[in-house]
């Protein structure tokens, strides 16, 4: 599997439940990354990843905020160590 299907499933997934979210005005999108507390994880493709998500985020926040749609990437605790 392509380290490129995790970046694919989160912005297909997030496409739909914008889409469903616009008709409201209002919403919240959160992705959940492995945040490796600025750690490298000895492998580029996978840090890249990682990464992508976190700006893929920043970007929906962006340009979600006009229609009352919020954005965010979390690092829940467990995934840390990931």
């Amino acid at each position: 599997m392509s380290v490129y299907a995790g970046i694919r499933a989160h912005l297909v997934a997030a496409n739909f439940a914008a889409l469903l979210m616009l008709v409201q005005h209002r919403g919240l999108i959160i992705n959940t990354v492995a945040n490796d507390m600025g750690f490298y994880p000895d492998n580029l493709l996978h840090d890249a990843a990682k990464s992508a998500i976190i700006r893929m985020s920043f970007g929906m926040a962006e340009e979600l905020q006009p229609h009352g749609i919020a954005a965010q990437a979390l690092a829940p605790e467990f995934l840390l160590r990931c």
